[in-house]
Order: C-alpha cells, then structure tokens, then sequence
C-alpha cells in the first residue's frame, strides 16, 4: 500500500481508487440478486412482476404482525377451488 503525501485534498488521496462492491453495498441489479429472481421464477410459474407483488404482501402482513407484537408466523398454504390461500399461523 502507497504512502498518501501529506497536503492532499480527499479528492486527490482517492483518485484512481476504484471500491470493491460487498454485500452491504449491493444494488438492485447485482447478481446474487439477479440470479435469486430467476430461481424464484424458475420455481413459481408466475409473472415476474406478480412475483414481487406476492412478495410485498407477504412482506407487509409480516411487518403488520410485527407492529401488532403477534411475534414470527408460519405460512399456511391451501387450496379452496381455484383459489389459492396463504395465511400467516402464529408459531
């Protein structure tokens, strides 16, 4: 590692340093991330965009029960005709 001279500006100690991405720092389009979803369609045969839809709502119903102090919950999923429910069960 290089000696940074003294009576530099920041912008002139990290010119030319290019930082690393690590998992604290990963955006939208990563490609852990990238692969996740396509596992995730590859298994569900839905519609990406229904997919996250799903994924929010459960999300919600999680944070909901949270703020309720109802503690984790354990999906329950069944089938009535030809719909198909998921319902949250307390642990």
């Amino acid at each position: 590692m290089p000696k940074i001279q003294k009576g530099l500006s920041d912008a002139e100690m990290l010119k030319g340093y290019v930082e690393e991405n690590t998992v604290h720092m990963y955006d939208g389009n990563s490609t852990l991330k990238r692969k996740a979803k396509e596992k995730a369609a590859e298994e569900v045969q839905l519609p990406q965009e229904q997919i996250e839809r799903l994924n929010r709502f459960l999300t919600e119903i999680g944070m909901e029960r949270m703020m309720k102090k109802l503690g984790a919950a354990a999906w329950q999923v069944s089938r009535e005709g030809d719909k198909v429910v998921i319902q949250a069960k307390s642990v």
